[in-house]
């Protein structure tokens, strides 16, 4: 263990009134148990349409609705415009 290390820990350890046997048994323990809990809520990727549903999209249908939109959002655009 590095030398700065240790007396910090024999320092927390005295300071809170532990050995520092005990001290660091406890470090372990709360280390080992939150190594145990999950990191956060499991990821869950959002879709639409139904469960199971092939999707038969090629990169050309992709590209395509992708112009579709395109042109949608900016026809609308310049209709705003005076």
């Amino acid at each position: 263990m590095d030398e700065g290390l240790f007396e910090d820990a024999r320092r927390a350890a005295t300071r809170g009134g532990a050995t520092l046997s005990a001290f660091i048994g406890e470090a372990l323990r709360e280390r080992l148990a939150r190594r145990a809990e999950p990191a956060g809520r499991p990821f869950q990727l959002v879709v639409f349409g139904e469960p199971g549903a092939a999707m038969a999209l090629s990169p050309q249908a992709i590209h395509d609705a992708f112009d579709d939109e395109d042109v949608a959002h900016f026809s609308a655009g310049s209709r705003a415009a005076p």
